[in-house]
């Protein structure tokens, strides 16, 4: 048997013997020359000693690390485990799972939260924390795309809580499903989210836990959201944040702000969602929630690109970029890059739009934001449409539908083939493709349906030269993206709203709308309907009879329009023949900047 070891060896003898050697940049701190002997010299202990050493290690760091146990509780659950002492095992080992999971270091999370499982069966373990790691365990198995898995946790929670008799694992549990068949996702599915959490909802106030209740309702104001009931999520949006205000859940107030914000931008104005995730950003960043701080850096480029702030769209999704690829969170770096992609199409910046296209589709595809993946798709083929190649974003179109569960896109996939099908010169095609789109839920502007919607009312109306019908089919939206400060297809809307009044006579009506419309895209600046909107306010002058001011218009338009030919790939395509340069070229309207003199 080998010998006890003296623990009263003063640790200089030890570096005399080169046994150890002190760390040049912690003066107490010590570390084995070579792992061997550190191997040797812990063998060597008896099995009561290496846990007394493990108790005594665990307990200097609790001492020496007051206020930082978290950045040190994977060490301590170590030490603790080691020492025997499963209680504080449990505690540390949840507490890593927690740390980890702030930082998205995924594996690493599922594996401390897998430990203090197994220890939470055999331990007197309180309701509360039981609930606290099986959901923060789940929602590991969601980031991870592991969906099956964690709606298999889900329900062993809810088994849990019924064995038990405690309604608050049982309600946990629910909440906990609600949420995930609520998001888009490849579980998503809204009429079991509904089932679901309305039985949470009903146990939460049967127990009195108003923290669940408001939960509950931040799963309806999601709910809500994804079905295309805007002003529903806004009202059960309040009621929860009612709720958070008056028991201070602050964390809770953040995630529903957060959320909130989509349909504040549909509802109430831009300025009220980006106030609102400023708030939230706020708590995120203080709290550490760095998965939820990136994603709300994400949803703020997305709100300002809506806003027609593409500067500061573009701060934005590169901030989320950086802090995505720091965390590994390939899920809002697809997001991130989503954003990117609006702010590179809508300046004309094409050549690195479409790569930003294709990187957003290979991360979307890679970590199941398949959402992302139709989103990046849809604007690639309205970018072709733009650059004289519609029937090849149609070809991009047709091969992809939305989800069945995911019906708000299909409004967006609808309306976007109305506006190609009118590029195309395919007016029959535009005409059915209209009607389906009419079909559907025109409440949610997020979806950007009902602009397509109208854009293609009014194309089809001018093409047909019903000209007060394409001043009614923009009427009443413009007048609402105003009120929102909603920039997002705006211009497009008022240079058909400018077109139809000139179609109509209405020469000073035109005049102010289109005036509007240029000033807007300016100042995005929205090139590729800008160079457009300048035009039509040339063929306007020459109706005036501003023939100076009609020619200086139509020279800024082809400065832009050459400009925009410089941003467009020159490859040409393998199936299409032409680049997308000499395609955008050789449009009707483009030539007709320079067919016509004045």
């Amino acid at each position: 048997m080998s010998e006890p070891l003296n623990f009263d060896i003063p640790l200089t003898q030890l570096q005399t013997a080169d046994l150890i050697r002190r760390l040049r940049e912690l003066e107490e701190a010590y570390q084995f020359k070579h792992n061997l002997i550190q191997e040797s010299a812990y063998s060597s202990l008896l099995k009561n000693d290496r846990r007394n050493l493990h108790r005594a290690c665990a307990h200097a760091l609790e001492r020496a690390y007051p206020h930082a146990l978290d950045e040190h509780a994977a060490l301590l659950a170590k030490h603790f485990a080691e020492a025997g002492d499963d209680a504080k095992t449990f505690e540390y080992a949840r507490r890593a799972g927690d740390a980890a999971f702030r930082v998205h270091a995924l594996e690493e999370a599922l594996m401390h939260y897998d430990t203090a499982g197994l220890l939470a069966a055999r331990l007197q373990i309180s309701a509360a924390d039981v609930l606290h790691l099986h959901q923060q365990r789940g929602r590991v198995l969601e980031v991870m795309g592991r969906f099956e898995d964690a709606i298999e946790a889900y329900r062993a929670l809810e088994q849990l809580g019924k064995t038990r008799s405690e309604p608050q694992l049982e309600m946990g549990a629910l909440l906990s499903l609600a949420t995930l068949f609520t998001f888009p996702n490849e579980a998503q599915n809204l009429e079991q989210a509904q089932t679901v959490n309305q039985a949470a909802l009903q146990l939460a106030r049967e127990i009195h836990d108003q923290a669940a209740e408001a939960r509950a309702l931040w799963n309806m104001q999601q709910h809500a959201y994804f079905s295309g009931r805007a002003r529903e999520a806004v009202a059960y949006s309040k009621q929860a944040l009612a709720i958070t205000d008056r028991l201070n859940l602050r964390e809770l107030r953040a995630y529903i702000l957060n959320d909130a914000s989509r349909a504040l931008v549909t509802i109430e104005s831009v300025p009220s969602a980006l106030n609102a995730l400023a708030e939230a950003r706020e708590i995120f960043r203080a709290a550490n929630n760095l998965p939820m701080l990136v994603d709300n850096l994400s949803t703020t480029a997305e709100t300002a690109q809506v806003g027609g702030e593409l500067d500061m769209a573009e701060d934005f999704a590169r901030q989320a970029q950086e802090l995505s690829q720091k965390i590994g969170n390939l899920w809002n770096l697809a997001y991130s890059n989503l954003s990117l992609l609006s702010v590179y199409a809508l300046r004309g910046e094409y050549t690195q739009a479409f790569a930003v296209c294709d990187t957003a589709v290979r991360l979307a595809k890679q970590s199941g934001f398949y959402v992302g993946a139709i989103v990046a798709e849809t604007q690639r083929a309205l970018m072709y449409g733009e650059l004289g190649e519609p029937a090849r974003g149609i070809q991009v179109l047709e091969q992809f539908q939305p989800s069945e569960n995911f019906m708000m896109m299909e409004a967006w996939h609808a309306g976007t083939f109305l506006g190609l099908y009118l590029l195309n010169r395919q007016f029959d095609a535009a005409r059915e493709a209209l009607v389906v789109a009419q079909r559907m839920n025109m409440d949610d502007l997020s979806t950007y349906g009902p602009i397509f919607v109208a854009l293609g009312s009014a194309k089809l109306a001018l093409h047909d030269k019903r000209y007060a019908d394409a001043v009614d089919a923009t009427r009443e939206l413009v007048n609402r993206l105003r009120a929102l400060q909603f920039r997002f297809f705006f211009p497009d809307l008022l240079l058909q709203q400018g077109r139809a009044y000139a179609g109509m006579k209405e020469w000073n009506l035109a005049f102010d709308v289109l005036r509007e419309a240029e000033r807007v895209a300016r100042a995005m600046p929205a090139r590729p309907v800008l160079w457009e909107i300048l035009a039509a306010r040339s063929e306007l002058e020459i109706r005036r009879g501003n023939l100076e001011r009609a020619r200086e218009l139509k020279h800024k338009a082809r400065a832009i329009v050459e400009w925009l030919a410089e941003q467009a790939p020159d490859d040409p395509s393998p199936e299409f023949g032409a680049s997308l340069r000499a395609s955008f070229l050789a449009q009707e309207k483009i030539r007709a900047l320079w067919d016509s003199e004045l």
